[in-house]
């Protein structure tokens, strides 16, 4: 993933077909997995999307290349690319309106692009790596510059950060529908030969803009020649112009090309020492947060002898059809839950303490008695997931 930047410094400095197939063939899912949800799923529309990202890609491989990380770029070109009257449309789902089993894609997936696109490129990069394009922790770390362990942390806080943005439009996901969403895969893995079919439509659409750009050019010089010096010499002046051309534009696109690739080797040492200097200061930090950590239970014991801070607890209360209630795992009556209820809030009084609640197929009717009794125990932390059935009522009337 880190050699993204190498494979296209390869296709600018010699044009290299092979080195762009690869770039497509490494980043083609996810190019594809986005047209998918932005186009409702039609094939030849998400095709002619995905050719068009890579053709960008293609004629701005230059300045692009020192990105390093391509992914959170193919991402927010994707969205620029298909950007249209469907754009910024914002789906608020209720938990009275489920959608049918495998249809999540297709109808969140336009907010989650929208709201990827307000997180910070690490973050974006994260989740696309991982969940979309199915890289190991151990790979999104190397990516990061961090340790399989810290990019499992930042892959977590990037999903509820992707979690809080959606909130703030109105829709409600959990954690586990946002991995669904930017998991699925594609119906057919990338036919045989497809990536160097892309890369090379890809090149013959930056060569023609280049191409179309000279001309341009050359035409204007031999026109102003032609006005001058009359048809004679104007022929020969538009003969020595095109020669004087073609051997400038050589010669400039060689010094350029050198320029570029020696731009292009500093900033990636100033990269580098960038990292490290930063690489030290997360490990003097890590090293500081360590030593507060073991000193911290000595600290708060001496501080607050008499006063114990409240302690942070979660719990977990399935319900489901019909009128089935557990208590992490365990059946329970209603008059042992509520009894279980007041006692979780009394032993775990603080805001943090959540309350997780499981839907399996139960009336609305009965998730709303769960709920509203854990808010009369005053639990402010109250998470739902899974699916509820809008029902008749009968599944809570048993419990009164």
């Amino acid at each position: 993933m880190k050699d993204d930047a190498a494979l296209l410094r390869r296709y600018v400095d010699e044009r290299s077909e092979a080195a762009l197939a690869e770039v497509v063939r490494r980043h083609h899912d996810l190019v594809a997995s986005v047209a998918r949800r932005r186009t409702q799923g039609d094939p030849a529309a998400g095709a002619a999307l995905v050719q068009e990202v890579f053709n960008q890609l293609a004629e701005e491989a230059t300045s692009i290349r020192r990105h390093g990380l391509i992914v959170s770029w193919l991402h927010a070109a994707t969205l620029r690319a298909s950007a249209g009257p469907e754009a910024g449309a914002e789906v608020v789902v209720r938990l009275d309106s489920e959608p049918a089993a495998g249809s999540e894609d297709a109808i969140w997936g336009p907010a989650v692009d929208q709201a990827l696109d307000e997180l910070s490129v690490d973050d974006r990069s994260a989740l696309l790596l991982h969940l979309t394009e199915g890289r190991s922790l151990a790979e999104v770390g190397v990516a990061l510059n961090l340790s399989a362990e810290a990019a499992q942390l930042h892959v977590a806080r990037a999903l509820d950060k992707l979690r809080a943005v959606i909130a703030r439009r109105g829709t409600r996901l959990g954690v586990s529908n946002l991995r669904e969403i930017l998991s699925v895969p594609l119906s057919e893995p990338l036919p045989e030969g497809r990536a160097e079919q892309i890369a090379g439509r890809a090149i013959a659409s930056a060569l023609a803009e280049v191409e179309l750009g000279e001309e341009k050019r050359g035409f204007r010089f031999a026109l102003v020649g032609l006005v001058n010096s009359g048809p004679a010499l104007g022929l020969v002046a538009l003969i020595v112009a095109g020669a004087a051309l073609i051997w400038g534009y050589r010669t400039n696109a060689k010094i350029e090309a050198e320029i570029t690739r020696l731009q292009g080797e500093s900033q990636t040492l100033a990269s580098l020492q960038r990292d490290n200097r930063r690489l030290s200061r997360l490990e003097a930090e890590a090293e500081e947060l360590r030593k507060v950590a073991a000193e911290l239970p000595a600290l708060r014991a001496a501080a607050f002898p008499e006063e114990p801070r409240p302690l942070v607890g979660s719990a977990v209360v399935t319900v489901s059809a019909p009128a089935g209630l557990q208590w992490d795992g365990e059946e329970v009556a209603p008059v042992e839950f509520l009894r279980r209820l007041g006692e979780f809030q009394r032993r775990h009084p603080a805001p943090e303490t959540r309350l997780m609640v499981q839907v399996k197929g139960a009336a609305i009717s009965a998730v709303a008695y769960v709920v509203n009794e854990a808010r009369k125990a005053r639990l402010t932390q109250i998470v739902i997931e899974g699916d509820a059935s809008p029902g008749d009522g009968d599944g809570a009337a048993t419990w009164f």
